[in-house]
């Protein structure tokens, strides 16, 4: 037991000197004093070198500090996470922010924000009844009852009409901080009603491209199922709207025959509006396979050998998405958010990779483009894709600046 306490000590000793040694490095400073200079910037170097930093404790030191004032229990929580650990250089800062996010996402900062209830009726200072404040209120602002203009011909502007609201007194009906409230209340009720509008809208053209009486600016036509070239043929899994064979046209590199693997019909839809068959392109085959899971070796040998030049596909990712760590509408935590290959949609991918293989080993000069997020942080399933007959390429878009 007292192995424990004091493995615990020295712990929070060790987070507490690595700490104060960044901020003294913080606060290093020149003053004009070259001498104290020196000897304050070599103690204070010596003192980081002797709490054994390193980046990860420099960049978890930033992280609890960014909470400062925000919220105690991350901050409270990195720092039990770091003095459970023996060595922070292991330490997955990334996993670490993600979680505490989620966490920040479904509870709050702690920080509670003033409301107001729409049918509070504010009450004058001044004159002590209520509709209206005493920036209002005519007793201090008699100008503000009527524009002088207006009554010339013995009428009053709507405008300057005194607040007919019971209990309402000594302020005009357009000055009525109430009814403002109510005015901004339809206001938003009405903007909320078109947001549903348009969603039902979209829904119900959806249903039409489904039932194929959408009319679109393109022709809808199926492919025929023609005859198979002998080469130059495009395999494309999980096609989705067709943004393969787009992209294959606009870069000129027009394939003889291109197949699109598709489950859902709307997509389908979709895909031929956006590819319809020209002079050029013949249109996307959907005719010979629609679900992926059901292709077999067979099916793939019998477009040919050395037929197929091309295979795509981005298989859904859901089931290997760091946003599966965040909770959902309800506020709960899936038991299992990222069940990876062994997922339903993990499984997609699994079964692209091995009809991958089943292409290559038909066409062995075929190249391939596949397409998913980054989820080498789980290790099993990491290593099963790296056996594929792929290279894998792990790009970061915070890094990348456009040209």
């Amino acid at each position: 037991m007292s192995k424990g306490c004091a493995s615990s000590t020295s712990n929070i000793c060790a987070v507490g000197q690595k700490t104060n040694a960044f901020e003294k490095m913080d606060q290093l400073q020149f003053k004009g004093d070259v001498q104290s200079y020196q000897i304050d910037a070599i103690t204070v170097v010596q003192e980081l070198f002797d709490s054994k930093a390193n980046m990860i404790d420099h960049a978890l030191s930033k992280v609890v500090k960014s909470f400062e004032g925000r919220s105690k229990t991350i901050q409270f929580r990195i720092a039990d996470d770091i003095n459970n650990t023996t060595d922070t250089g292991k330490l997955n800062i990334f996993d670490m922010i993600q979680s505490c996010c989620a966490d920040v996402a479904a509870v709050g900062d702690g920080k509670s924000k003033p409301t107001r209830q729409i049918s509070e009726v504010p009450k004058c200072s001044h004159c002590g009844k209520k509709g209206h404040t005493a920036k209002e209120c005519f007793q201090l602002h008699p100008e503000k009852k009527g524009n002088n203009r207006s009554r010339r011909h013995g009428k009053e502007s709507k405008g300057d009409e005194p607040c007919k609201r019971p209990g309402h007194l000594g302020h005009a009906g357009k000055d009525c901080i109430q009814a403002k409230k109510e005015r901004e209340s339809k206001t938003q009720h009405r903007d909320s009603s078109k947001v549903s509008m348009a969603k039902s809208s979209l829904s119900q053209m959806i249903e039409k491209i489904e039932r194929g009486s959408c009319r679109t600016n393109h022709v809808i036509a199926q492919a025929k199922k023609s005859e198979l070239q002998e080469e130059g043929i495009v395999l494309s899994l999980c096609d989705g709207m067709g943004c393969a064979a787009r992209a294959l046209q606009d870069l000129d590199m027009v394939p003889s025959h291109y197949i699109g693997v598709e489950i859902n019909p709307a997509a389908r839809k979709v895909a031929q509006n956006l590819n319809p068959p020209s002079s050029r392109f013949q249109g996307i085959d959907h005719s010979r396979f629609s679900d992926v899971m059901k292709i077999t070796e067979s099916d793939i040998e019998k477009l040919g050998k050395g037929a197929v030049d091309k295979v795509f596909f981005g298989a859904p990712c859901e089931d290997f998405s760091f946003l599966r760590l965040l909770p959902n509408r309800s506020g709960k935590k899936s038991s299992n958010p990222r069940p990876g290959l062994d997922g339903p949609e993990g499984q997609i991918l699994r079964k692209c990779i091995q009809i991958l293989q089943w292409v290559l080993q038909f066409n062995p000069s075929a190249t391939c483009f596949v397409e998913n997020v980054n989820f080498s942080d789980l290790k099993d399933d990491w290593k099963e894709v790296c056996r594929s007959p792929c290279d894998r390429t792990i790009l970061d878009c915070g890094r990348l600046e456009p040209e």
